[in-house]
């Protein structure tokens, strides 16, 4: 590095001031100063982004230790309520999207004790496609891992916030595809108007609701990793 003397500007003070530098000069006298300049060699300009990436990083520690939640109860307590409200609310949309089970179960009974010799819309033609129906019941496990993975994944700036966010929207996503087979189940029995084929899936569609019941432990476990 090395310390070059050069000329000054004759209008400097209008120049720093259009920038935002208004305080070029202070009660002891000069604060802005060209009449010098510092050149650096391309080895010292890499020095000095290596410190200051360690610099950036070191504040960023310092944040986040800071603000851990073991050092102040009223944070912890805040987020406790917060993931408190998050998780309620969870629970009441997975028994909504249960309900939706049982009205599809009640749209299958009525046809099948109400509508007389109901013997589904076209049962031949729906025949050679049925086990793929039932492919897709069981294809919707995996869809649901792999929505539920997606989602799910951390980033290192991850706020407590957004990662209750991330835990609601998989467990809304996850319950949206654990209904796909119960859908595919009344189709299904709409086609061939056998109601144990709808039956057949909507085990599949309880089994995935009860498996990703929203837990509350579980939540909290997940929390506490680290990125």
């Amino acid at each position: 590095m090395r310390r070059l003397s050069v000329q000054t500007r004759l209008d400097w003070q209008q120049k720093v001031e259009e920038v935002g530098l208004i305080f070029h000069h202070t009660a002891e006298g000069l604060y802005w100063d060209e009449s010098a300049c510092y050149e650096f060699s391309f080895r010292e300009v890499d020095l000095l982004e290596e410190a200051t990436n360690e610099l950036q990083r070191l504040c960023l520690e310092a944040v986040l230790f800071s603000t851990n939640r073991a050092q102040y109860p009223e944070v912890r307590m805040q987020e406790s309520t917060e993931l408190a409200r998050v998780y309620r609310e969870a629970k009441l949309i997975a028994w909504a999207m249960m309900g939706g089970l049982a009205f599809y179960a009640g749209v299958v009974e009525f046809f099948s004790t109400q509508v007389d010799s109901f013997k589904g819309y076209d049962p031949e033609r729906i025949k050679e496609f049925k086990d793929y129906f039932i492919l897709g019941g069981v294809l919707a496990f995996i869809l649901i891992r792999a929505a539920r993975t997606a989602i799910m994944k951390r980033e290192p700036d991850d706020t407590f916030g957004r990662l209750l966010g991330r835990l609601k929207t998989a467990h809304i996503v996850g319950y949206a595809i654990a209904e796909i087979p119960a859908v595919l189940g009344l189709v299904l029995f709409l086609f061939t108007g056998d109601r144990m084929d709808f039956y057949l899936l909507g085990v599949f569609s309880i089994l995935a609701m009860v498996l990703y019941y929203p837990k509350l432990n579980h939540w909290e476990v997940w929390l506490q990793k680290p990125a």
